[in-house]
């Protein structure tokens, strides 16, 4: 009985794949909504960033510029979604038209992805978060270094080790 509730609950997860047919509708309709959160997002952008000619990006525009983000995010993990479930369908990949629509969405969809880098680098500088490459590399220079130690080196294994 547990083991068909877990079978259930991951077939359950797993969204369904789109019918080539419906397949191109399907991904304009979702490049549609990725535009339209772009398009709201550059409108929060240029609030926060010319409050007046000369002066410094208005921070209280912020917020909204956070929300057209997380919009547009979800946004382009929908599309993502669909392109996922598109390339799911029995067929979709020998169909030439769903593979010109598919070739449409990954290139919408690597263009939201680079928007959203962006806009999260101009947030995140906003905020005063590191950058996302310097949190890395302050990991790993706190990590202690291996040392390595001449007589370990030299000092056979106990038996069995290798089997481990």
């Amino acid at each position: 009985m547990v083991a068909l509730l877990a079978i259930g609950s991951a077939a359950a997860a797993e969204p369904a794949a789109i019918a080539p047919a419906d397949a191109c509708p399907e991904i304009s309709r979702a490049v549609e909504r990725v535009a339209v959160a772009e398009h709201q997002q550059s409108f929060a952008l240029d609030l926060y960033a010319k409050p007046d000619e000369g002066s410094p990006p208005h921070p209280g525009a912020l917020p909204a510029v956070e929300a057209r983000l997380a919009e547009m995010l979800a946004r382009i993990d929908e599309l993502r979604t669909v392109l996922t479930r598109v390339r799911a369908a029995p067929g979709a990949s020998g169909d030439r038209i769903v593979r010109e629509c598919l070739e449409v969405g990954e290139s919408a969809l690597k263009q939201g992805e680079r928007v959203g880098s962006e806009v999260e680098r101009v947030v995140a500088e906003e905020r005063g978060y590191p950058p996302a490459g310097a949190a890395a590399e302050s990991v790993k220079s706190a990590a202690p270094a291996a040392r390595s130690s001449p007589a370990s080196a030299s000092a056979p294994a106990p038996p069995g080790a290798a089997a481990r």
